[in-house]
């Protein structure tokens, strides 16, 4: 389920190949934009059912940063940052990461993490089961062509864990992240690509709502995220300080569109085996009548448009 893979829209981006997370412009002094007015002019669908919740928690997140994340009341569990990981994502989500970092090149590293359960056991043999509420913190790093991303993240997520492990329903997840991005120098040393007068990181809170959640469809799974952006100061591309990406499952597979500042940017075909599979469609800014940009992929595989059904 790429949404529940990609609960970071970032990192979502970033493994499909969609996003460089140095394109959003970062002026200095950022901040969260009021979450009422950042999800301003999403188009109504079913997706969009719980964001009257989604917005209501964002206020409390924003309100209160902490309140969500407080983990004294949980117990927490003996595992290495790795094996945290690993008991959050599942294995089969972590062999689908493990094969998108390889093919596009990645190279990923776990720095530290913990997990404290709220509800159910910690992992036995390192896989959750059953009904879970869970408290996951994270730090990572993840590396490509000389740049370095380092994300710092926590979570609070509530999932069924079938019996090898995996969040075979996923229920509801909230994030907050803190991404750097850096350029490796030679010598080893990671140096900041922030320009002078910009803050060094981006901070962002996430919201995914699974399948079938207080009233959400069964067949749709969304994720909301806050960015902290100001408005857009003068001409040119807006600052990104919202995003909204809709899973809709089919028997073949899902169709994955993403929508920044409200407006439909990316959509992606995939099959069940979650390869990009069908068009792969850019839309521009501002633009939405114009016809997308478009790539044909089989099972993953760049591919002739002969081989795609036209839309």
């Amino acid at each position: 389920m790429t949404a529940t893979i990609c609960s970071r829209l970032f990192a979502c981006l970033l493994h499909l190949g969609l996003l460089s997370l140095s394109a959003a412009p970062r002026p200095a002094q950022a901040e969260f934009s009021q979450p009422a007015e950042a999800f301003q002019g999403m188009p109504a669908s079913a997706a969009m059912a719980n964001l009257p919740l989604a917005i209501e928690t964002f206020t409390l997140l924003l309100s209160r940063p902490d309140s969500l994340f407080d983990a004294r009341e949980a117990k927490a569990c003996a595992l290495s940052a790795e094996a945290a990981r690993l008991a959050v994502l599942g294995p089969d989500t972590m062999a689908v990461l493990a094969e998108e970092t390889r093919r596009n090149g990645m190279s990923t590293e776990t720095l530290s993490g913990q997990l404290a359960i709220l509800s159910g056991a910690c992992p036995a043999a390192q896989t959750l089961s059953g009904m879970t509420e869970y408290i996951w913190r994270s730090d990572s790093r993840m590396s490509l062509s000389g740049l370095v991303t380092r994300l710092q993240s926590r979570q609070r997520g509530v999932a069924q864990y079938d019996a090898q492990g995996n969040p075979g329903r996923t229920l509801s997840i909230i994030e907050a992240s803190h991404s750097e991005m850096f350029q490796q120098q030679p010598s080893g040393e990671l140096v900041s690509t922030a320009l002078p007068g910009q803050p060094p990181g981006q901070n962002a809170y996430s919201i995914t709502y699974g399948r079938g959640y207080m009233g959400q469809a069964d067949d749709i799974q969304v994720t909301f995220t806050l960015i902290d952006t100001p408005p857009a100061q003068g001409a040119g591309m807006p600052p990104l300080r919202s995003s909204v990406a809709i899973t809709r499952y089919t028997p073949d597979g899902e169709v994955l569109e993403i929508y920044m500042n409200n407006q439909l940017r990316t959509r992606a075909h995939l099959n069940r085996a979650r390869q990009q599979h069908g068009w792969l469609e850019f839309f521009g800014q501002g633009n939405a009548g114009a016809r997308p940009i478009r790539q044909c992929y089989q099972s993953g595989e760049p591919a002739p448009e002969s081989a795609c059904a036209r839309p």
